[in-house]
């Protein structure tokens, strides 16, 4: 069985703290396996904002049950 790999990658920018390095490279990362296998990615901010929409989808559902 061949064996392939998905990667996100971030680089180091002024004021950002490792956690969100690897934040960062953790959303390119998923968003490769997204693409397809044998993929890498590279961050863009746009990613991260694209993340939150689903969880902030469902704190409004939860919102309005209650």
């Amino acid at each position: 069985m061949p064996v392939t790999v998905s990667i996100g990658i971030a680089f180091d920018a002024p004021g950002l703290a490792s956690d969100d390095i690897l934040r960062n490279a953790d959303l390119a990362m998923y968003a490769a396996k997204e693409r397809g296998k044998d993929r890498y990615v590279e961050f863009e901010d746009g990613m991260r904002s694209a993340a939150f929409l689903p969880l902030e989808a469902k704190g409004e559902v939860r919102q309005h049950k209650t």
